[in-house]
């Protein structure tokens, strides 16, 4: 089987009817292989060139080029995800060795799963509750950005509890390089030179809100 679909938030529509979840609002095209093995195993392999978030979602940056390739196993409630790989913010986000999400009743459970081939990821998340904890560890995980380009040692442990975050553990920065270009700022510094102008309005962005680091 294999279907196209202009509009993503249509496919989120239809599986809301079949799966009760909030799935997140974004806009795009979707290319999709699927092939169902003894009614119990599904194959599938996704493709999309772009998502793109709508205006009331946290999601601002754009997703592009996607590509997952995964199976499910309706008996074991398991699903495997071989291989997948995405970009948003300028940031490459990808993996080339298998994770593995498994069922249980109201629990999604990671048994592990993989970031850039070198962040493992373990936990749970409650989606009845609105709970959950991860732990992610990596002896050298690369950021690259435009901006950055940096090796870390990761060791973190994160307890979600509805929209709060709180992040516990430690990165150690092994090495790289910082590429930001700091704008040149211009300001008038005559005393005679007054400048009026509206004040913008503080809000509490929701990483602000809702993310503890310790």
């Amino acid at each position: 089987i294999s279907l196209k679909i202009s509009s993503i938030k249509k496919l989120a529509d239809r599986l809301g009817y079949i799966y009760r979840a909030d799935f997140p609002k974004l806009d795009g095209d979707l290319s999709m292989e699927m092939s169902l093995e003894e009614f119990s195993r599904l194959r599938i392999k996704l493709h999309s060139n772009r998502f793109v978030p709508d205006s009331t979602s946290r999601i601002k940056n754009p997703i592009k080029n996607i590509s997952i390739k995964a199976e499910a196993d309706m008996k074991k409630k398991t699903i495997s995800i071989n291989n997948y790989a995405m970009e948003t913010g300028g940031i490459k986000i990808f993996s080339r060795k298998p994770s593995f999400l498994h069922l249980e009743k109201e629990k999604i459970l990671l048994e592990p799963f993989w970031i850039n081939d070198s962040l493992k990821l373990k936990g749970f998340y409650d989606y009845k509750k609105k709970k959950g904890s991860f732990k992610g560890k990596a002896k050298r995980f690369r950021i690259d950005h435009k901006n950055a380009k940096i090796d870390t040692s990761v060791d973190l442990t994160a307890k979600i509890s509805g929209e709060a975050v709180n992040l516990n553990g430690r990165i150690i920065i092994l090495g790289g390089t910082l590429e930001y270009d700091m704008e040149a700022r211009h300001y008038a510094t005559d005393e005679d030179i007054i400048i009026v102008q509206h004040r913008k309005k503080e809000m509490d962005s929701f990483f602000r809100k809702n993310f503890g680091i310790t």
